[in-house]
């Protein structure tokens, strides 16, 4: 995802809501649940890249076990991208267009969601076709 300022002026919709709250948070910005749903997605992600390279460098087929794991893996994963895209599209979003402009990067971004695994993610697809068609 493009990163961009919010605090920004350029972004701010009106002097209503000026992007000044982040003192009034009772915790750091780490602690963020927004911060830490994207850490957790990012985490999958590399626990992903990291599993399929050591079947690359291990040069075998995949075992059924393995098959059956990474399916459900990918599964899982690929249920908690969409309930967390749900969520941001459906709560987050609107709520978050009231006081700031999405750059148009990001707009275009958030519009394109429906095809998540193929835009989002293309390294670790293309890990995930290989290990598949390695175990055919």
């Amino acid at each position: 995802m493009s990163t961009f300022d919010p605090t920004d002026p350029q972004y701010q919709v009106s002097n209503d809501f000026k992007p000044d709250r982040e003192s009034t948070w009772p915790f750091p910005p780490e602690r963020d649940g927004w911060v830490l749903a994207h850490n957790a997605l990012r985490g999958e992600m590399k626990i992903f890249r990291e599993a399929f390279e050591a079947m690359k460098e291990r040069d075998e087929p995949l075992k059924e076990w393995e098959i059956k794991a990474i399916k459900t893996s990918a599964g899982g994963h690929l249920e908690h991208i969409n309930a967390h895209h749900s969520n941001e599209d459906d709560l987050f979003v609107p709520e978050l267009t009231k006081r700031f402009h999405y750059p148009k990067k990001v707009r275009l971004i958030l519009s394109n969601r429906g095809n998540v695994p193929e835009t989002r993610a293309p390294k670790t697809n293309s890990m995930i076709y290989a290990a598949r068609d390695r175990s055919r």
